[in-house]
């Protein structure tokens, strides 16, 4: 071979080497049915959370511990095969496995980890992580959030956790993503749901307000607890309905202290569902919001949407949400199905 010959073969050697086609490596977010490894879900859409478990269902047995009612959730989101625990403090008309907030270190760590070592593979989803935080503390939550993070390492299941970020500071924040081995976000679905017993309605002019009220609430008598005196009220609802004044001072018509959330209000709607009354509403939050600390005034919220749910009665709240901080307001609209805008 001349020297030519070598110099031609050199050059379309480097040409089959120029043209080596590349191979573009892109890293796949793993499943959230992977055995073995932990996840926190971003989103401030927790009906995207349920729709994320469901795909989970058919595959391990799955565990979850939430605030809102189980009934309600396998009639939504076709959970009928996952094993929920209940976070409430009411008493409770079905079998559902309840757990008071305030057991959080006993009961529900307990309930959990005999969960996790008798189902090795199984999947624990766990959603109001701020309700948890704001009736708690945040040092609580963490143990027992790694605690069970912990424990799935040797019986092989997968711990799933959902939060709004927006509701914890960025060291909150990171102590979170820092216990679990993906962060991931979920998207904002377009999902209602099939049965919606809980309205959250912002502050509006007040006809307005009366024909959201009317357009979402039940016919037939209501129980109305307000900030406007009732006689103010009646030529818009009508006066066949049970009327509240909301305020301290004493009346001649039947009134509600704002800050007493544990007597006044519950034994108002009460009696109301025990006369078979179907649809509560209380105009006027943000003046409750003013009269206790935020802990009591989660507590009464997440109590009567609970109370909702056990008896089957529609509940509309309306609230002016500029009262609260950025952080109250998220973890007051968890609390609710659907939430309606001015």
């Amino acid at each position: 071979m001349g020297f030519l010959d070598f110099i031609k073969k050199k050059k379309d050697a480097q040409v089959l080497v120029k043209e080596k086609p590349k191979v573009e490596i892109k890293e796949e977010a793993p499943s959230s049915a992977d055995e073995g490894f932990n996840y926190l879900y971003e989103s401030d859409d927790w009906h995207a959370f349920y729709l994320k478990m469901r795909e989970t269902v058919s595959e391990r047995p799955c565990l979850c511990i939430t605030g809102k009612c189980p009934d309600k959730l396998r009639s939504n989101f076709g959970l009928k095969w996952v094993h929920i625990i209940w976070v409430t403090s009411i008493e409770t008309k079905t079998p559902a496995i309840c757990v008071s907030p305030e057991r959080i270190e006993f009961e529900l760590t307990q309930s959990v980890l005999n969960y996790m070592r008798n189902n090795t593979g199984c999947a624990v989803f766990v959603d109001d992580i701020e309700y948890l935080t704001a009736v708690t503390d945040f040092t609580r939550v963490m143990d027992f959030l790694k605690s069970i993070a912990d424990t799935s390492a040797y019986t092989n299941s997968s711990v799933i956790v959902h939060i709004s970020p927006g509701f914890f500071s960025s060291m909150e924040h990171s102590l979170l993503q820092s216990t679990f081995d993906r962060t991931l976000k979920l998207e904002k679905t377009d999902m209602r749901l099939g049965t919606v017993q809980t309205y959250l309605i912002a502050r509006m002019p007040y006809p307005k307000l009366v024909n959201v009220i009317n357009g979402f609430g039940e016919h037939g008598r209501k129980l109305i607890i307000s900030l406007t005196y009732p006689e103010k009220l009646k030529p818009y609802f009508g006066t066949e309905h049970d009327f509240y004044f909301m305020t301290n001072t004493d009346q001649q018509v039947p009134t509600i202290r704002p800050f007493a959330t544990d007597t006044d209000f519950i034994v108002a709607i009460k009696r109301y569902i025990e006369g078979g009354g179907k649809c509560v509403v209380i105009d006027g939050l943000e003046c409750v919001f003013s009269s206790i600390d935020f802990k009591r005034f989660l507590t009464f919220i997440k109590d009567i949407t609970d109370m909702s749910a056990r008896d089957n009665f529609k509940l509309l709240c309306v609230f002016n949400e500029g009262v609260a901080k950025k952080e109250e307001q998220i973890a007051v609209r968890q609390r609710f199905d659907y939430h309606v805008t001015g």
